[in-house]
């Protein structure tokens, strides 16, 4: 199997984080520029919503990958517990802003 290189093969750049949200704490609603969003939750439960689209909760273990450019929040309805998730954001064009709050 020959790999592609050079111009046949674009870079992408990928950006792992790891987040704690404190009890009820939440990303405001935003999107991400040409990058695409994976979200894995390690404790607790996060619930995520994308705009147009059903709320979803993931539980401890579960993971969901949101699109580029979709307008989306996350927060932490726990008053008591953290979350604690692993975010990886991929993207092939980085002279674009990871993140563009929209509205908090």
């Amino acid at each position: 199997m020959k790999v592609p290189t050079g111009n046949h093969f674009p870079a992408q750049e990928t950006i792992v984080s790891v987040v704690d949200f404190a009890p009820g704490a939440a990303a405001p609603w935003h999107k991400h520029p040409g990058a695409q969003e994976l979200l894995h939750v390690f404790e607790g439960s996060l619930v995520v919503e994308v705009e147009g689209a059903a709320v979803t909760r993931l539980n401890a273990g579960e993971a969901g990958i949101i699109a580029a450019d979709l307008v989306h929040l996350a927060r932490n309805e726990s008053t008591s517990a953290s979350v604690k998730a692993l975010v990886v954001h991929s993207r092939a064009d980085r002279d674009k802003p990871l993140i563009v709050v929209v509205r908090n």
